[in-house]
């Protein structure tokens, strides 16, 4: 999970990067522009973990042809695999404790980072109720309340929040506050903020969520200021309200949309006296474009596939045997070993003894003529393609490759390397993580080695199995009992 995490931040990132450096090109300074592009922003990064595996089933079914632009693990390197946080086949005990303890860590500050939330929450729906609806003429048609608990007007939901002092402000004070709260309320800019909040809380570890919350909500104050100014039409006197502000002390334990915040008011103040024209407002039609304009981008960020450096390990698949799902190759791979026409009827045992099951191998047995069994073939290897929209088939090459690797390391006189017990376990299993050689054993001993493998799905944790060669032909023989190598170097 928190690969997927990471992996969506660091995408998220690219899509804030890439518009930023858009917005400072063409110089778009309207809060309600960039209101609408920070908030498209965020719904993007909260999506992209569900986008992520919905853009990959969506290239995979489509035609190769039209996805051929996009990038991918044999065309393109936008970004190296991050670390995977969790148990992995060549994860140490050292790693899986980090990655246990990261989990953990993550859990926690997050947990916090949403109870936070939660309790704001709560505070802010008990100070709703508490508080006195007001039905005077000016505040006909909107939910506005007024509450001794506090200090500084504060959307809550739909509900303007007023202190208690309402009375007493001047009808100019009063109106600017209305209209710039009101103005919240219109843009929905308290659901704006929670949905910040909880990308916060989730993606705590990343810098965008951080600095698109600050951005969205300097975005909504100006945006809301711009229309405040427009009714009342003083600049000035709108200024120093918002500095007279500042001076009370706002519920910050309540979770809303407070007008004057200490972080917000100081560059607010500036913007207001240095501006010498208000921004004018966006029409619903250019929203849904700069939308519409956002949105393949967003799909590109999704279908960009971070793929790993390039290395020559082969990889180590997970499952016993070879399962469907496999890590792609950045190396060249070779082409696969061809199959002999002549050959198909034993192609099952030569080929894919290991690989078949009880039900293929019977039922590629009961098969009569060459055209049945190339059929059969040409299914065997679909059925375990991890990429069935690309013409690559990465399980089969990779499968051919370990033969081949195989057949080059472990073959004796009289057997392929594939077929001996080391070639059999590194065809099914990969590399292993470790490998202990002793070619001459103890003395009086016969040559073994041990190989270790971290994890092996299916199968378990910290798994050791031991070859030893008896009879010195180098046709190593698998055990599974230490005991038995222990009689073959001590013989009695």
């Amino acid at each position: 999970m928190l690969t997927t995490l990471f992996e969506s931040a660091v995408r998220s990132i690219a899509i804030a990067i890439v518009l930023g450096v858009a917005l400072r090109l063409m110089r778009i300074r309207n809060p309600q522009t960039l209101s609408t592009v920070w908030t498209a922003v965020l719904f993007s990064a909260m999506a992209m973990p569900l986008l992520m595996p919905v853009v990959k089933v969506v290239v995979a079914s489509v035609p190769p042809e039209t996805v051929a632009w996009m990038p991918n693990a044999s065309s393109s390197r936008f970004f190296l695999r991050p670390p995977t946080f969790g148990t992995a086949p060549t994860a140490t005990p050292l790693v899986e404790r980090a990655a246990i303890t990261l989990a953990i860590v993550y859990a926690m500050v997050a947990g916090v980072a949403l109870l936070r939330i939660g309790a704001g929450i709560l505070r802010g729906r008990r100070l709703r109720r508490a508080a006195i609806q007001l039905n005077e003429a000016w505040a006909s048609g909107w939910d506005i309340r007024a509450s001794t608990q506090l200090a500084v007007p504060v959307t809550f939901g739909r509900t303007v929040l007023l202190p208690a002092e309402w009375a007493d402000w001047s009808d100019f004070k009063r109106d600017a506050i209305l209209f710039h709260e009101t103005s919240h309320v219109r843009r929905r800019d308290f659901y704006v903020q929670l949905m910040a909040g909880f990308h916060r809380a989730v993606f705590w570890f990343s810098p965008l969520a951080w600095w698109l919350q600050d951005q969205l909500l300097k975005a909504s104050e100006n945006a809301c200021d711009d229309e405040a100014i427009k009714k009342v039409g003083d600049r000035i006197s709108y200024a120093e309200l918002l500095l007279n502000l500042t001076k009370l002390r706002s519920n910050d334990r309540v979770w809303g949309v407070a007008m004057a915040r200490g972080k917000t008011v100081e560059s607010r103040v500036e913007r207001i006296l240095q501006e010498t024209r208000l921004a004018p407002r966006i029409s619903l039609t250019r929203r849904v474009l700069i939308i519409g304009a956002i949105v393949p981008l967003v799909g590109f960020a999704a279908g960009s596939w971070l793929v790993e450096a390039e290395t020559e390990v082969p990889p180590v698949y997970t499952a016993a045997p070879l399962p469907a799902a496999v890590l792609q190759q950045t190396s060249p791979r070779p082409a696969p070993v061809p199959v002999d026409a002549g050959a198909l009827a034993n192609w099952i045992e030569e080929d894919v003894p290991d690989l078949s099951t009880t039900e293929e191998q019977a039922a590629f047995k009961a098969l009569r003529s060459a055209e049945e069994r190339e059929a059969f073939i040409d299914q065997f290897w679909r059925r375990r393609d991890p990429t069935p929209g690309t013409p690559a088939n990465e399980f089969r090459d990779e499968y051919y490759r370990r033969i081949a690797l195989a057949n080059q390391r472990y073959s004796t006189a009289t057997i392929r390397g594939y077929k001996t017990d080391r070639g059999r376990v590194l065809v099914l299993f990969g590399r292993a993580d470790e490998m202990e050689t002793h070619t001459l054993g103890q003395p009086g001993g016969v040559p073994w080695e041990k190989w270790r493998y971290y994890a092996i799905e299916g199968i378990g944790q910290n798994i050791i199995l031991e070859f030893v060669d008896v009879d010195g032909s180098g046709a190593y023989r698998l055990t599974f009992d230490p005991s038995e190598k222990d009689k073959l170097l001590r013989p009695r």
